[in-house]
C-alpha cells in the first residue's frame, strides 16, 4: 500500500509517471493539517535533527522530467509547501498488528524492502 500527502490530482499525476505502482493500492492523505501523518508520528523535516541531504544521483534524462513535473506533483506547485517538507515512513502489518515501523529522517530515507520483511518476521531467515 502506498499513501502520500497531497491531493487526488497530485496522486493521479504521480501514478501516471509511475505506472508500476498499482492504482488500487495508492491513497492520498489530503487533510489540511496532515492529520493521519501526524497521528503516526511523522514529522516535518524542520522538526527533526538536521541531517545532510544530497541530491539523488541521476542523469538529466531523469532530472528533466522530474523538474518539469513538480507543478503537477506538489500541491499548489510550490516546492517549499508543507506537503514537501512532511516526512513519511514505512510500516509492516501482520493482520491488525504493526510488526515494523520506520520514520524517515530526510526525504528518500527509507529501509530496504528485505530489511523490512526480515525485521518484521514476515520473511523467514
Amino acid at each position: 500500500m502506498f499513501i502520500s500527502v497531497g491531493t487526488v490530482e497530485n496522486l493521479n499525476n504521480f501514478l501516471e509517471l509511475n505506472p508500476d505502482v498499482p492504482r488500487e493500492l495508492a491513497f492520498v492523505e489530503d487533510s489540511a493539517n496532515y492529520d493521519a501523518y501526524k497521528a503516526v508520528g511523522f514529522k516535518n523535516i524542520f522538526e527533526v535533527r538536521p541531517v545532510p541531504i544530497a541530491a539523488p544521483k541521476m542523469g538529466w534524462d531523469k532530472w528533466w522530467p522530474y523538474l518539469n513535473n513538480i507543478k503537477r506533483l506538489v500541491p499548489g506547485g510550490d516546492p517549499l509547501t508543507e506537503s514537501v517538507r512532511r516526512l513519511g515512513g514505512t510500516f509492516a502489518l501482520n493482520g491488525a498488528d504493526v510488526v515494523y515501523s520506520w520514520s524517515d529522517s530526510v526525504p528518500g530515507d527509507h529501509p530496504a524492502p528485505q530489511t523490512v520483511l526480515k525485521e518484521s518476521g514476515l520473511l523467514e531467515a
